[in-house]
């Protein structure tokens, strides 16, 4: 991963702790009798963008810090489930949310010491597993593609991205081809702020039209394309295309909807 993109993920891990103490006093003071309407107002105004980046950096912090759950008061459970409740007299509440930073701070830690890379292997890819293989076109480093990885590993699979990979003496598409043989599905991740002008309209660039065809060609109907709204498809591409629109506040429904064309597929 390269440096720009692993001080992104830190700088966002970071402010989410932030947010996340300051949410937690902002209760506390709540909770000690200071209930006016201005004060609940406050807290919904703080959890809403809360919500929304838990969404975002979940599956980075319970990947990388290998924490999917927590006992707390004699239960196990999943923290971030609870902590986001606008239920703010929930006497169990500041705990969960106290739970959330310190996985976060964890995973910040796992980061910081051996890079998201390792941080990752460490904890999802022990060697004897055989895990299915997973195929990523993409437009770019970004935080997206990213959580997409990370997705995958915790789903049981083997994201394959062409770029990390090695590719000796051999072209682009000869890289390309050999990594698509050995992958049982593919995701393809469009943004609209990569695409380019055609007609009036905003299409995916070159190479991710390139490798849709070549995903089609290989893999028949075993692929995704994750399509940011905004984006159109060439007519020449979109007839039969398996595709689902996204933005960045609903990309949660666009891994469920991978999940179930995987299970469709009996890849899980």
């Amino acid at each position: 991963m390269s440096k720009p993109n692993f001080d992104s993920i830190i700088n966002d891990l970071e402010q989410f702790v932030e947010q996340l103490k300051e949410y937690r006093n902002l209760i506390q003071r709540y909770e000690a009798g200071n209930k006016g309407r201005s004060k609940k107002d406050e807290l919904d105004h703080l959890n809403e963008p809360l919500v929304r980046e838990s969404g975002r950096l979940k599956a980075i912090v319970a990947v990388t810090s290998g924490i999917f759950s927590v006992s707390r008061y004699g239960m196990v459970s999943d923290p971030w489930a609870d902590a986001f409740s606008n239920e703010y007299n929930n006497p169990l509440l500041v705990g969960y949310i106290d739970a959330v930073i310190q996985n976060t701070n964890t995973a910040i830690g796992a980061i910081q010491g051996v890079g998201l890379k390792q941080a990752l292997s460490e904890f999802v890819s022990p060697r004897n597993i055989k895990r299915p293989r997973v195929f990523i076109a993409h437009d770019g480093e970004n935080l997206l593609r990213t959580r997409l990885e990370l997705e995958c590993w915790h789903l049981g699979l083997h994201p394959i991205v062409a770029d990390e990979e090695a590719s000796g003496d051999e072209s682009v598409d000869s890289k390309v081809n050999r990594l698509l043989t050995d992958c049982q599905f593919a995701v393809v991740l469009a943004r609209r702020q990569k695409g380019i002008k055609q007609d009036e309209q905003t299409i995916p660039r070159g190479n991710i039209i390139d490798e849709i065809e070549r995903i089609r060609n290989k893999l028949g109907d075993k692929y995704l394309v994750l399509l940011e709204e905004g984006l159109s498809l060439p007519s020449n591409l979109a007839t039969g295309l398996v595709f689902e629109s996204f933005s960045e506040a609903s990309f949660d429904k666009s891994i469920l909807k991978l999940v179930r064309s995987l299970k469709h597929h009996e890849i899980l």
